[in-house]
């Protein structure tokens, strides 16, 4: 259902009749501030989103792949230790 010509112009009589030549130009701004703050809003909430998300993956533990690696790029010989013993050496190393 698509309007014709004629009745675009039909509803644009009304809405000069009811709001008047003054008051269509401060609506149109009206309009456009709420929908700024609108995409503001929206852009916020998908930054504080996406931060909460990097936080959450930040604080989670390393997986002994991540230590181990972490290891060998430190030059420690890694091979055949326990877990513990690796995260011991590269704080050694680090400090």
């Amino acid at each position: 259902m698509a309007l014709d010509t004629k009745e675009i112009v039909l509803i644009a009589l009304v809405i000069l009749l009811l709001f008047g030549a003054t008051a269509i130009p401060k609506l149109a701004r009206a309009m456009g501030r709420a929908q700024g703050e609108f995409n503001k809003a929206k852009r916020e909430f998908t930054s504080e989103a996406a931060r909460a998300e990097a936080g959450a993956a930040a604080s989670a533990p390393p997986t002994e792949e991540q230590v181990r690696r972490t290891a060998r790029e430190l030059g420690i010989d890694e091979a055949g230790k326990p877990l513990d013993e690796v995260k011991r050496l590269i704080a050694q190393r680090l400090a």
